[in-house]
């Protein structure tokens, strides 16, 4: 199944994790292959009570009352996420346990992936779920045509060209195998392409590589950017702004990026937590409270209410739809630091909201060396690159 058809009560939750810990001893059920390798590094589990106390206790430790701006977008978000803030305040690790399970019984990925409650839960019932399914899967087949016209490997012929007529020339395949094109992908861009499918839950197109889905292919194409802009800097470290899940920087450590931080709000890193915790290990991830001796050798993930790093400068700041949803104080308050911390800016943004990242490029870091193009992989969204 590519989604979940219940959900779940307070019991029937610890229903689950009593179920899933049997059946996971029986051997019936299994995490991904890299799931298994990174979390056994050290011993320490995705789903034990060393990892989920210290996902616990960094949230605790960055718990504030002014987390989110008034007039940003994810106020309405975060009150769909108050069952995963009380698992997080609970006194035991049973209800984070059962979200960190099936996260689709919840909101936490609201607003940065498909696979939560409010998005599945009402195409349970519908008479047309087969068809939003198919639809899903098509919408990842194109988007992965998209990032094969993006890299180069494959002819960018847009049905609405001018050149239209003379479509399409010799060798050219209208409809190529999907496996097949994947593998030429990741031979150009050097990176090997896995989709790991550790929940319930994901709407995509099955490869021989894993469930493809739509969000994983955007997290693949901004890897390969990412690569780009930092081929013959000095500096490769990278910090991301607002990265979802961490599909992207889940990609960038699979293809060699070793330093790779995160910045978020409370939840969000929580989310990051979840997804990379159960598919590179709990060894893979830094949170605050965690030994500062650990944090040069994994992902770092740190929540926007502690203080912006103000001595290390990056290599590259990612922000990915995000920064233009924080509100106007949020949205200047990065693009001032990101002026002062950052070699290369990368930002992928639509230009729907009231602020938008030329905006705030023509208040913060108007003399930076620009280059903005229209974004490959999703209509409405433009790539801006400033170099300072």
């Amino acid at each position: 199944m590519l989604i979940r058809l219940t959900f779940l009560s307070k019991a029937g939750a610890l229903a689950k994790v009593a179920d899933f810990a049997k059946n996971l001893t029986e051997g019936s059920i299994m995490l991904p292959q890299d799931d298994r390798a990174g979390a056994q590094n050290s011993g320490e589990t995705y789903l034990g009570d060393q990892f989920l106390d210290r996902v616990r206790s960094s949230y605790r430790l960055s718990l504030r009352t002014d987390a989110v701006s008034s007039d940003s977008m994810w106020v309405q978000i975060g009150a769909l996420q108050t069952s995963v803030h009380e698992a997080l305040l609970a006194q035991d690790n049973s209800l984070l346990r059962a979200a960190f399970i099936d996260p689709s019984t919840t909101d936490l990925y609201y607003g940065v992936d498909n696979f939560a409650r409010s998005i599945v839960e009402p195409l349970v019932n519908r008479p047309d779920l087969e068809e939003i399914k198919s639809r899903a899967a098509e919408d990842v087949r194109i988007s992965i045509f998209r990032l094969s016209e993006a890299v180069g490997v494959r002819r960018w012929l847009p049905l609405d060209s001018a050149q239209a007529s003379n479509y399409y020339p010799d060798g050219h395949e209208v409809a190529p195998d999907i496996d097949d094109l994947l593998s030429i992908i990741a031979k150009f861009i050097g990176l090997d392409i896995r989709f790991p499918n550790p929940f319930i839950g994901e709407l995509g197109l099955k490869t021989s590589r894993g469930l493809a889905s739509y969000r994983a292919i955007q997290a693949i194409y901004q890897t390969h950017r990412i690569n780009q802009e930092l081929n013959g800097s000095a500096r490769k470290s990278v910090l991301e702004i607002g990265p979802g899940m961490g599909r992207t920087a889940f990609y960038a450590r699979k293809g060699g990026i070793a330093a790779y931080s995160t910045v978020d709000l409370p939840l969000g890193v929580v989310a990051q937590a979840c997804f990379l915790g159960a598919t590179l290990g709990p060894d893979a991830v830094w949170m605050i409270g965690d030994s500062p001796a650990l944090a040069a050798e994994r992902i770092c993930l740190f929540p926007s209410t502690h203080p912006l790093p103000e001595t290390e400068r990056f290599g590259l700041i990612l922000n990915v739809d995000s920064i233009t949803e924080m509100g106007a104080s949020a949205s200047a308050r990065y693009a001032e630091w990101i002026a002062k911390r950052a070699d290369v800016f990368l930002s992928i943004n639509h230009e729907a909201n009231a602020v938008t990242v030329a905006d705030l490029a023509s208040r913060f870091f108007p003399s930076a060396d620009s280059r903005r193009v229209i974004y490959w992989m999703r209509h409405g969204y433009a790539e801006e690159v400033f170099r300072f």
